[in-house]
C-alpha cells in the first residue's frame, strides 16, 4: 500500500467525503454570516449518494461542506487526518469482508475475518504461532 495508491482511489475518497458530511470530525463552525447568502438545497440530502463528491461534483460544494472548516482557517491536518483514515479502510477492508444484511428496516451487519479464510501458520514445534 503506497500513498500514491491510496490517493487514486477516488470512489474511496467519495465515500470518506459523503461520510464526513454526515458525522462532522467539529460539532459547529464559529464563523458568522455577514452579508444575505442563500445556500444550494440538494435532493436527498440524508441518501448515502458518494458520487456528489466525485472530482467534477466538488464546485458545487465548495461552499457547503466545510469538514475540516475552509480558506486560512484550514485545519493543518487535514491531508494527514484523510491519509489515516482511507489507509485504515484499506487495511480493514483487505482483512476482513463485510456483509450488509437487510432485516425489514433494520439493518445487520456481521464481519468474517479472512484471515479464518489462510491455512494455520505453525512454528517448528507444531504450536499455533
Amino acid at each position: 500500500m503506497t500513498y500514491d495508491s491510496i490517493q487514486g482511489m477516488e470512489y474511496l475518497d467519495m465515500v470518506y467525503n459523503k461520510a464526513m458530511r454526515i458525522y462532522p470530525p467539529i460539532g459547529f463552525l464559529t464563523r458568522e454570516c455577514v452579508r444575505e447568502t442563500m445556500l444550494p438545497i440538494f435532493p436527498e440530502p440524508d441518501a448515502f449518494k458518494p458520487e456528489r463528491f466525485s472530482r467534477e461534483n466538488r464546485a458545487a460544494l465548495d461552499n457547503t461542506f466545510m469538514a475540516f472548516d475552509k480558506g486560512n482557517r484550514l485545519c493543518v491536518g487535514t491531508r494527514h487526518a484523510t491519509l489515516q483514515v482511507n489507509s485504515g479502510l484499506v487495511h480493514l477492508l483487505r482483512h476482513f469482508s463485510v456483509r450488509t444484511r437487510f432485516n425489514g428496516d433494520k439493518i445487520n451487519y456481521s464481519k468474517q475475518s479472512q484471515a479464518s479464510l489462510l491455512p494455520e501458520v505453525r512454528s517448528k514445534d507444531g504450536s499455533p504461532k
